[in-house]
């Protein structure tokens, strides 16, 4: 099972450091205008999914 959560936690850096910096770095002019609700809303379920993670992670080692 660690190597499927090493694999899943890799994942998620990457998706979420992608995430950033396409935010961070557009190639359109009206980029940053068009986009900034949903770059802090991706970035907020990333977020979001990394707690649930490891509350979840946290529950199965407890018991």
């Amino acid at each position: 099972m660690l190597p499927y959560l090493v694999m899943i936690i890799l994942l998620c850096l990457c998706a979420g450091v992608g995430t950033i910096l396409v935010g961070f770095q557009p190639r359109e002019e009206n980029y940053v205008q068009t986009t900034k609700k949903r770059v802090v809303r991706l970035t907020a379920l990333y977020g979001i999914a990394a707690i649930l993670f490891l509350v979840v992670m946290f529950a199965f080692k407890t018991s």
